[in-house]
């Protein structure tokens, strides 16, 4: 973990939702934080 408690950069999420056919979302609002939305398929 770093300084600003991320365990993995964004960057590391993005690329393991692309590879599975997901993807990532950010929402940042200054002085309140940021949400990150991992999705990724549903399968059999």
């Amino acid at each position: 973990m770093n300084e600003t408690g991320q365990v993995r950069p964004v960057a590391v999420r993005h690329r393991i939702a692309e590879a599975h056919g997901g993807r990532v979302g950010l929402d940042s609002t200054e002085g309140e934080g940021t949400t990150v939305t991992l999705v990724l398929p549903v399968t059999d």
